[in-house]
């Protein structure tokens, strides 16, 4: 496993089409200390204020070999995000 580099997470949005309301999402950083890339899943616990889940959402990346990328990991929806008050740092994402 290899863990997220420490960083700030925030909740961003991006348009997938001019005519698309915007979609929400975390960005993560997902670092590869392999002499090798490989493809990381990264798994995000979206958490309400109360500390219980809202969403449960993976995202799968391609990390070249001693490098370190910004994973999307997208929300349901616009509803959801509302729900959402943070994230944990320092969650895994899983080699594969």
């Amino acid at each position: 496993m290899q863990q997220l580099a420490p960083g700030p997470r925030r909740l961003v949005h991006r348009r997938r089409h001019v005519r698309v309301a915007p979609m929400p999402y975390a960005a993560v950083r997902v670092g590869n200390t392999d002499d090798r890339g490989g493809c990381f899943t990264a798994t995000v616990d979206f958490l309400d204020a109360r500390s219980h889940r809202v969403e449960r959402r993976t995202a799968t990346e391609f990390v070249a070999a001693r490098d370190n990328v910004t994973v999307q990991v997208d929300l349901s929806g616009p509803g959801a995000a509302a729900l959402v008050d943070r994230w944990p740092a320092g969650r895994c994402a899983t080699a594969g």
